[in-house]
């Protein structure tokens, strides 16, 4: 359907990558809400709870506010990311629409996307305003339906902070994604075929009686009218308190919090500098020195640093 849509489109019209469309990302008939804003640019500064940030294009400064409902992602992997030392770092940014009237504005961000290159291919942040599903394609409609993005079997799906498998039919009106892809054609609306997909949250359901009904809760998005989405997971950005550190451009995070603070009760064996993990029954366990999480190897094994074990930051997905 939107494959044939798309095809004949890139045929026979103009195409441009999608960051072109960015530009009118804020802008909304008034009987629709406010989107979010796209920012490409360098962090110049960081600070509890904050980042500045230097747009690539206007050379303008932001400061960027973060918190536990703020999505954090490699842009090149998808998988999920911290935001410890990354002054220079360049990066992709999505926030609300509301700015503080300060030197320089302030704003609060709703998913950083770090180690952003120029690649034509990019990741987008969105909520699902229509889905329509069929045997081959998921069709997710965004930007106050101005834009079309295509989910296909050979998208790759990826869930963030956890290790449930996710599949392209999951996805619903409310679902919270970051999407992958570059060029959107000059339709309207303007369609694009997803590369990746990650689901960052779920539309929230409680159960009332017989029913099920969606309950309000905060919600990233550009305004308050915006669908009630789970918030993010825990937070990523401070619960280490600075003990993390980069290895060969990987973020080595302590084992014992990250654990702690996901409901593990955490063992240690001296004798074979084993690290045992046991939540509701289930006991895994790591060794130092052995590139070897429950059957796959990450891109480094389990290590001591200053009496702590440390594993990557990519272990989080493992976790729950």
């Amino acid at each position: 359907m939107k494959k044939m849509i798309l095809a004949m489109a890139l045929a026979v019209t103009m195409l441009f990558p999608a960051a072109a469309q960015a530009s009118n990302l804020t802008g909304a008939p008034d009987n629709q809400p406010l989107l979010p804003s796209r920012l490409e640019g360098v962090i110049t500064q960081q600070n509890d709870g904050a980042i500045t940030v230097r747009d690539n294009n206007t050379g303008d400064t932001l400061v960027l506010n973060y918190s536990r409902q703020t999505y954090i992602l490699d842009a090149g992997t998808g998988a999920a990311a911290s935001l410890a030392d990354r002054q220079n770092d360049n990066i992709i940014a999505y926030y609300g629409a509301a700015l503080a009237s300060s030197m320089p504005p302030q704003g609060s961000a709703l998913a950083i996307f770090v180690n952003a290159t120029d690649e034509l291919v990019t990741p987008h942040y969105a909520v699902a305003e229509a889905v329509d599903q069929s045997d081959s394609e998921t069709d997710v409609t965004t930007g106050n339906g101005s834009q079309i993005v295509v989910v296909t079997d050979n998208t790759q799906m990826l869930p963030y902070l956890t290790r449930n498998m996710v599949y392209r039919d999951q996805i619903q009106a409310g679902t919270v994604l970051a999407m992958w892809y570059g060029i959107t054609t000059l339709s309207y609306p303007g369609v694009a075929q997803a590369s990746r997909a990650v689901v960052l949250a779920q539309p929230q359901v409680v159960d009332q009686g017989d029913e099920a009904a969606a309950e309000p809760s905060p919600a990233p998005s550009g305004d308050e009218t915006a669908i009630d989405i789970v918030p993010a997971p825990i937070e990523q950005m401070d619960e280490f308190a600075g003990a993390e550190y980069d290895k060969d451009g990987v973020t080595m995070i302590p084992l014992r919090v990250a654990a702690e603070n996901r409901g593990y009760e955490v063992g240690w064996d001296g004798d074979t500098r084993t690290v045992s993990l046991t939540k509701d029954g289930n006991t895994v366990e790591l060794v130092i020195g052995v590139n070897d999480y429950s059957g796959d190897a990450l891109e480094f094994a389990p290590e001591i640093t200053n009496d702590r074990t440390f594993v990557p930051e990519s272990y989080l997905a493992y976790m729950g």
